[in-house]
């Protein structure tokens, strides 16, 4: 898996419509399509919660203070400051 596959299938095993093929580049209009709403990025954190880079990276909270990602690049590292975090509604 790359990050944005994990999340995806993570959210379609959740019951979410999400395309299989997501990426960085589509991801925001897929979590609002399925009722996800962007918050302040210092708001805070719950399970569920989604932290985007557009076109770099993705990372879904398990909790307030743990994060799960996937991560494949030449340097086998993903450094991506997040410009948006999205909750389920």
């Amino acid at each position: 898996y790359d990050c944005s596959s994990l999340i995806s299938t993570a959210l379609n095993k959740a019951g979410f419509n999400f395309n299989p093929s997501s990426t960085t580049f589509n991801m925001r209009s897929q979590l609002l399509a399925n009722n996800f709403i962007e918050i302040p990025i210092n708001a805070e954190r719950h399970r569920g919660d989604i932290f985007l880079a557009t076109q770099y990276h993705v990372v879904m909270c398990t909790s307030p203070t743990h994060i799960v990602h996937a991560s494949i690049n030449e340097k086998g590292t993903a450094r991506a400051t997040p410009n948006s975090v999205y909750t389920f509604q």
